[in-house]
C-alpha cells in the first residue's frame, strides 16, 4: 500500500468516525420522549415560540428551553429571531 492510499484511507476513516459521532448525538437527543414530541410538534406546525411550545406540553418554559438546547446542540433544530422573539 502506498503512502498516498494510506493517507486517503486514514482521512476516510476519520470522516466516518466524525459522522458516526454526530449521528450518535442526534439519536441521543431524539431518544428522550419529550424531545421527540417537541420535534414532532415542530415538524407538524413549523416554528413556535417557547410560550407556544409549552402550550402543547406539561413542561415549564425552562424545561422546554433545555430540551430545545439539547436538540439544537445535536443539529436537529435551530432558532430563528423574528423581531424581539426567538422561534
Amino acid at each position: 500500500m502506498s503512502a498516498r492510499s494510506s493517507k486517503a484511507k486514514d482521512a476516510g476513516l476519520r470522516a466516518i468516525v466524525q459522522s458516526s459521532e454526530a449521528l450518535a448525538n442526534v439519536f441521543a437527543a431524539l431518544g428522550d420522549p419529550t424531545r421527540l414530541k417537541l420535534v414532532a410538534v415542530l415538524c407538524a406546525g413549523g416554528a413556535f415560540s417557547i410560550a407556544q411550545s409549552t402550550a402543547s406540553t406539561e413542561i415549564s418554559r425552562q424545561g422546554v428551553s433545555k430540551h430545545l438546547r439539547v436538540l439544537a446542540d445535536a443539529g436537529v433544530v435551530r432558532d430563528v429571531k423574528l423581531g424581539r422573539e426567538r422561534l
